[in-house]
């Protein structure tokens, strides 16, 4: 890790974009992948006790939290390369890669592309296909929410999408 700092928090350059990354503990690496879009590696915090037995490396996805990005850099494509040259930064062979959420896709998509560098896969809330958010959705976009979703009234035709 830049400036040989095992402990705390540090942006780290992979790519085209800056990573808002923590790291802290000892043992087996696992990073983690938080939910989203538009949340930031703060969501997954509870699990931090963790780290007496494992290096846990958090991270904030491009154009999340505190990282950088263009919005509409936010591709399956970018989000798996930029955690790989995040693995490889940090010179880890393999982590296990845990995914949370919309972090699950990440995590799924992350262990088709790169299946050398992971030992294992944690899925916490998450679904195995995205198929509803690829039918609605044709563009990513941040922040955005279905309308009347979170109040029990998904419409057939949203006029906002979860992308």
């Amino acid at each position: 890790m830049p400036n040989d700092k095992r402990d705390g928090m540090t942006r780290i350059a992979v790519r085209d974009v800056s990573l808002f990354v923590k790291v802290m503990g000892h043992g087996h690496p696992l990073v983690f992948m938080h939910g989203g879009p538009g949340l930031d590696y703060t969501t997954l915090s509870s699990l931090e006790p963790l780290a007496e037995q494992f290096t846990l490396v958090f991270y904030d996805h491009r154009c999340n939290g505190r990282s950088t990005g263009p919005v509409e850099s936010m591709t399956w494509e970018n989000l798996t390369a930029d955690a790989d040259a995040l693995r490889g930064t940090l010179g880890y062979d393999k982590w296990a890669v845990v995914g949370h959420s919309f972090g699950g896709h990440v995590a799924l998509e992350y262990a088709l592309r790169y299946r050398e560098h992971v030992s294992h896969l944690v899925l916490l809330d998450t679904a195995g296909d995205a198929w509803w958010r690829v039918r609605q959705c044709q563009q990513p976009r941040r922040g955005q929410v279905v309308s009347g979703w979170f109040a029990g009234r998904p419409s057939a035709r949203p006029t906002v999408r979860l992308c």
